[in-house]
C-alpha cells in the first residue's frame, strides 16, 4: 500500500490538525475541488508543483501530514485523472516538476501531523 503524505503551511496546519481530515479546496485552475498529496515524503518543493512562491508567499513544505492507512484508498495517482483536466498537460510540463509523485483526493482523507 502506498504511504501518502500532504504538506502545508501554518496558515492552514491549525485547521487539518483539529479537524484530523485534510479537505478538498476548490483549484481554479482545474474547475474542481481536490487535495493534493505526494507519496515521497522527502520530495523538494518543486517536484511536487508548489513552488509558485510569486503567487503564495508562505511556505508549504513547513508541515506535512500523513495519511491515515484506512483512507489510503481515497488518494489516487495522479496520472489516473490527468487527462480529464485542460491545464493537465500544463502543470505536468512545468520545469522540475515530478507528477509520477503526486495523488489527489476528492473527498477528505483523515491525516495525523507527523
Amino acid at each position: 500500500m502506498t504511504r501518502w503524505f500532504h504538506r502545508t503551511c501554518s496558515h492552514s496546519v491549525w485547521q487539518i490538525e483539529d479537524e484530523g481530515v485534510v479537505n478538498p479546496h476548490r483549484q481554479a485552475f482545474l474547475g474542481v475541488s481536490l487535495s493534493w498529496w505526494a507519496f515521497d515524503r522527502t520530495a523538494p518543493a518543486l517536484a511536487l508543483g508548489l513552488a509558485s512562491h510569486n503567487l503564495v508567499k508562505c511556505d508549504r513544505m513547513e508541515y506535512q501530514f500523513a495519511a491515515v492507512p484506512e483512507d489510503a484508498h481515497l488518494i489516487v495517482p495522479w496520472s489516473a485523472v490527468s487527462r480529464q483536466f485542460q491545464m493537465g498537460t500544463y502543470l505536468e510540463a512545468t520545469r522540475g516538476t515530478r507528477p509520477t509523485l503526486w495523488g489527489v483526493a476528492f473527498e477528505p482523507v483523515r491525516a495525523v501531523l507527523m
